[in-house]
């Protein structure tokens, strides 16, 4: 209810070193929440058509207009969840101006440590993915579904990780049943979901 929308993150309980007495109640722990708010906008379109044109046009305009809101509203979403609701503050933008950043290293094996370093070499592989699984779970970051991580991918990074052997070998046995929409593969504990809205540096 209300045009506010509240998101609760709950803090991880240090590890329990201290044994307990028998016959004796430990003192116990609490919850430590932080609280985020946001909030809810509409957004919409819509194509103005006569009935004229509904009635004499060869092509089904109804049907052509369906789908082209449906394309619209999908991309406006896509955009919208990384963007933020608020012009103002962009969640994408944020995450990706963080600073725990792994860069694919160049084709002979030197690492890249910060994006000007980067050259058309550089591509993402299977070992680069397992990897970064490996960093998360090192960190004991929440998988969002089927114990694997999220990975928002462009279409020309998706390009250069299928090229990679190991990636048709590993998602051979994928079942599409399960896959989420817009899901292309998924490898090393990693979901890859491919949009046209992932990030890009231009230039850089």
């Amino acid at each position: 209810g209300g045009k506010k929308i509240e998101f609760r993150r709950y803090k991880a309980l240090a590890k329990a070193m201290t044994a307990i007495t028998e016959g004796v109640t430990p003192a116990g722990n609490s919850l430590t929440v932080t609280t985020k708010e946001a909030t809810v906008k509409q957004y919409g379109d819509f194509i103005q058509m006569s009935d004229v044109l509904l009635l004499t046009a060869i092509d089904n305009n109804l049907v052509e207009a369906v789908k082209l809101l449906g394309h619209q509203a999908g991309r406006t979403l896509d955009n919208g969840t990384r963007e933020g609701i608020n012009p103002g503050l962009r969640y994408r933008e944020v995450i990706n101006a963080g600073t725990n950043v792994l860069y694919a290293p160049k084709s002979d094996g030197t690492p890249v440590t910060q994006r000007t370093n980067l050259d058309a070499t550089c591509l993402m592989t299977v070992p680069l993915i397992m990897k970064a699984a490996a960093t998360l779970k090192g960190q004991n970051a929440t998988p969002i579904r089927d114990n694997c991580y999220g990975s928002i991918i462009h279409p020309f990074v998706a390009y250069d990780l299928m090229q990679d052997e190991k990636w048709e070998e590993w998602n051979k046995y994928t079942n599409p049943e399960h896959m989420y929409n817009g899901e292309i593969g998924r490898i090393g504990g990693v979901i890859f979901m491919e949009s046209t809205e992932a990030k890009i540096w231009e230039d850089a």
